[in-house]
């Protein structure tokens, strides 16, 4: 396996459409084996010819997320539909990162901008500033105070920065990832809350319109490797079902967005109870596009501020040298 190239999601999809139309798996391989493939399916055609099943085989040779789902998925369901779900998940999983991205690069982007203009600022224009004021035999509060919010601004740009390398280093356990969310829980009811719950439901529902049931679908979740919340909330979820709680019950936990209960209650009172929880699902994106719609606010408004005090200063300082004149 070492120097060959993993098969791309593209491809897999691909693979899965072959499969699912019952087409030979020697043919499906044969339309893979493309330039960028050539060696991988060589290998896993070598393999398949030495006797081994596709389904021990393909982890090895597709992407580590994909594989996680898959290698869970094939305890109750065939490889095709394995295959098939886990693609959807994977999917699922890219769309909500290319979202989020899309709405937070801009913001993100200016305040970073801001922040480096700001410490250039203060390095260099400030000093400049106090000097010409010192040389017209005056001081400006204005000053002052602005050179004191750019350290703070500075400061906090920098402890938001060793935070978030933290918890990336941090989130790399799943002892100390699960240790952060709960804590998480225990004060905020936050976005990070939205996207876990709905990561959840987006699992519980796919797996149920594939056929599994419940508990299958919490053993599931439990079991995948490269989503340690999921598998926590699925562990504690089937618990209290073995317990006796129904699900609505079992789901009446601090971790999960409270909106979750309502939406199931209705779920189960209802004939299609996956056209409700994919309703639940939009309420999600809908709750999560309003506080970036806040935060993509607040962060133009801090920004533009900063803007307009240092255009106010340069305003000042441009009418000094008429002021010392008339003095």
């Amino acid at each position: 396996m070492a120097g060959l190239k993993k098969i791309k999601s593209d491809d897999l999809f691909l693979l899965s459409q072959l499969l699912n139309s019952d087409i030979p798996l020697a043919n499906a391989l044969d339309l893979l084996e493309e330039e960028k493939n050539e060696e991988t399916i060589h290998k896993i055609k070598g393999l398949l010819e030495s006797g081994k099943q596709l389904s021990e085989i393909i982890p090895d040779y597709i992407e580590d997320n994909i594989a996680s789902y898959l290698s869970s998925l094939q305890k109750f369901l065939p490889l095709e539909k394995a295959l098939a779900l886990s693609l959807n998940f994977h999917k699922r999983k890219q769309e909500r990162k290319k979202n989020l991205l899309k709405q937070l690069t801009y913001p993100l982007t200016v305040l970073v901008i801001a922040v480096f203009g700001l410490y250039l600022f203060k390095l260099f224009g400030l000093p400049v500033m106090n000097n010409l004021l010192l040389a017209f035999g005056t001081q400006s509060k204005i000053l002052v105070l602005f050179d004191i919010i750019a350290s703070l601004g500075i400061w906090l740009a920098y402890l938001l920065f060793v935070f978030a390398v933290l918890f990336y280093f941090a989130s790399k356990r799943r002892d100390r990832l699960i240790f952060i969310y709960l804590n998480y829980c225990k004060y905020f009811n936050g976005v990070w809350k939205l996207l876990i719950s709905e990561e959840f439901i987006s699992f519980y529902r796919l797996c149920n319109e594939n056929g599994l049931l419940t508990l299958q679908s919490l053993d599931l979740m439990r079991s995948f490797k490269t989503k340690p919340l999921l598998s926590f909330l699925a562990y504690h979820i089937q618990e209290k079902l073995q317990q006796g709680s129904n699900l609505n019950q079992a789901l009446e936990l601090p971790y999960l967005d409270k909106t979750l209960q309502r939406y199931l209650k209705l779920a189960s009172q209802s004939k299609d109870p996956n056209k409700i929880l994919s309703m639940y699902q939009e309420n999600v994106d809908q709750r999560i596009k309003k506080r970036s719609y806040y935060f993509v606010r607040i962060s133009l408004a801090l920004v533009y501020g900063f803007v307009a005090l240092m255009l106010f200063m340069v305003y000042q300082l441009l009418f000094l040298p008429m002021q010392a004149l008339t003095l």
